[in-house]
């Protein structure tokens, strides 16, 4: 698998209507989030405004000190470990670190892995897939996990990734960014709890919890501890915090 900056810098930014989700798509949901008017979604300004946005997000986590990347090889993660390598060069700070899962087969995903590290430039950790999760225990960790956090999984590949983070923990890494958000668009994230709290749109609030309540059979205190306090309340006092004083947040 032969990948290099401009290929990536395509791939970023791959035409409309491509194999994979694009900027344009995440554009789209960008201005549904923020209010904005349909209509302009595919003019050059729109993208730019994107792009600019899209890279101080970037920056805003490198802010905190070493970061790393969990880098599958799809577009989404791609398209961050691109920006914030461009960042890091430009602002002459520490590269990120890629961090990869190998999944054993039919998945074919470390090639590209390595292609894309290696063409930004990145120490890369790959970790095989089995040796972050001992063969047969993937259910039980999962069990473990979710007795742990504030809501159920959303992913069953969390334990092996809790592995992976741990080790970038080990390594001295603070901050640790991924590409969630392009696949999830449908999916929305447990944090637009804090969103609808901070806009005070109680309707949209009791629609989502309405959501989970249907998908998820649950007691009545997971929601007000996880839901309400954890990816609510608890998560504007974080984004507050790291308005006043981010430095302390490290």
């Amino acid at each position: 698998h032969h990948c290099d900056r401009r290929s990536l810098e395509q791939r970023r930014h791959a035409p409309f209507g491509g194999e994979r989700t694009n900027e344009r798509t995440f554009l789209k949901q960008w201005q549904k989030v923020n209010g904005y008017t349909p209509g302009n979604e595919n003019s050059a300004e729109s993208l730019d405004e994107f792009d600019a946005r899209f890279e101080r997000a970037v920056e805003r986590v490198m802010d905190h000190g070493a970061t790393g990347i969990l880098l599958s090889g799809g577009i989404d993660s791609v398209s961050v470990a691109t920006a914030a390598t461009d960042i890091a060069r430009r602002t002459h700070r520490q590269l990120p670190v890629a961090l990869s899962l190998s999944f054993p087969p039919p998945s074919a995903e470390e090639p590209m892995q390595r292609a894309v590290a290696s063409s930004l430039g990145l120490v890369q950790d790959v970790i095989p897939f089995w040796s972050a999760v001992a063969q047969g225990s993937l259910l039980s960790e999962s069990l473990r996990l979710t007795r742990s956090l504030p809501v159920l999984l959303q992913t069953p590949w969390a334990p092996p990734y809790e592995h992976l983070i741990q080790k970038a923990a080990r390594r001295g890494l603070v901050t640790i960014m991924d590409g969630t958000g392009g696949d999830e668009g449908l999916t929305p994230s447990p944090l637009y709890m804090a969103d609808a709290m901070r806009d005070g749109n109680l309707p949209a609030l009791l629609r989502f919890m309405a959501a989970w309540r249907r998908s998820s059979s649950v007691q009545a205190s997971w929601y007000l501890r996880g839901m309400l306090w954890s990816y609510g309340l608890r998560a504007l006092g974080v984004s507050l915090a790291q308005r006043v004083v981010p430095r302390s947040l490290t």
